[in-house]
């Protein structure tokens, strides 16, 4: 509990020897905005794990800009993989982040296996543990995703009640972008360093 994105990062690099090199980015968030065209720097396996700084690369960057973990990863061979990882909808309060961790066992784990939840000021965001080395089941993901919102049914000709768990507007730009990402550094508005809140560390049934 409270380690960082990176810190669940190399964890999970470090579990997996078959991780050649990790996709980082910076991106300047814009309201509204669909961000495209991003530079995507690659990290060697024992830079990532021993001395990689995020930091370091904002020295260059325009001021405002942030680092994200890219969800596209490189495997030994040049196999390209993808990270499961996605911003979370709900506000944050117990009762949400419980209802966060039952969706994600019930229908997201076979994707994302033990899964780290992270809080930052206002929200909540998702690191999975499994490397996914196909596109397609990194398309599956995605749109699992988007079907993961609990449905309450209600009467006959009243819309059934439907509470969003995985931020359907971030699965829309990363589908765009072709990939995901979760922020690593803290500029401008982005004041305050995601942290693990909790661990899905099993499977649900529903």
């Amino acid at each position: 509990m409270g380690k960082s994105t990176l810190e669940c990062a190399k964890f999970v690099v470090g579990q997996n020897s078959s991780i050649e090199s990790v996709i980082v980015r910076p991106y300047f968030y814009i309201p509204n905005k669909i961000s495209e065209g991003e530079e995507k720097i690659k990290i060697e396996r024992e830079h990532f794990l021993n001395s990689f700084n995020p930091n370091e690369i904002l020295k260059t960057q325009t001021e405002g800009t942030n680092i994200a973990l890219d969800s596209n990863l490189i495997l030994r061979g040049g196999v390209e993989a993808y990270w499961p990882m996605a911003d979370m909808a709900p506000g944050k309060t117990n009762d949400n982040l419980s209802k966060i961790e039952q969706r994600v066992g019930e229908i997201l784990f076979s994707f994302t296996g033990a899964t780290f939840l992270l809080e930052t000021n206002r929200s909540y965001h998702m690191l999975g543990t499994n490397i996914l080395n196909d596109k397609e089941k990194w398309l599956d993901f995605l749109g699992t995703c988007l079907i993961s919102s609990i449905v309450t049914k209600t009467p006959d000709g009243q819309p059934n009640i439907h509470e969003v768990i995985v931020d359907y507007r971030y699965i829309g730009h990363s589908i765009i972008r072709r990939s995901t990402g979760l922020r690593l550094t803290t500029e401008g508005k982005k004041t305050v360093s995601p942290k693990v809140i909790a661990i899905v560390e099993n499977e649900r049934i529903k």
